[in-house]
């Protein structure tokens, strides 16, 4: 085995540190996305499990699972009706934005 010159060796160190320097920001890059992972699988759990308690509450209340809510963003305003019932803007009909 023969040995590299004194340029062919700076080019070896400075290829290393480059591929070092690019693994090291891969590891970044993956510790990252797992904790925007996490983030998003807490927020998903956290919207489903409230989401649940909401139902749950209205079917408590009202008796039944056989209840439709809606929910204007401008005002505030949520209301329900009888799953039977149908919507104030009939079906398949929604307001734009």
């Amino acid at each position: 085995m023969g040995e590299p010159t004194a340029e062919q060796r700076k080019q070896l160190e400075r290829f290393h540190r480059d591929a070092y320097d690019a693994e090291q920001r891969l590891n970044q890059a993956r510790k990252a996305e797992q904790m925007a992972t996490q983030t998003r699988l807490g927020a998903e759990s956290e919207f489903m499990a409230k989401l649940s308690r909401f139902k749950g509450a209205a079917e408590f209340a009202f008796g039944t699972t056989e209840v439709i809510f809606d929910f204007d963003e401008k005002s505030g305003k949520l209301t329900f009706r009888p799953a039977s019932v149908p919507p104030p803007h009939g079906l398949g009909k929604r307001r734009r934005k």
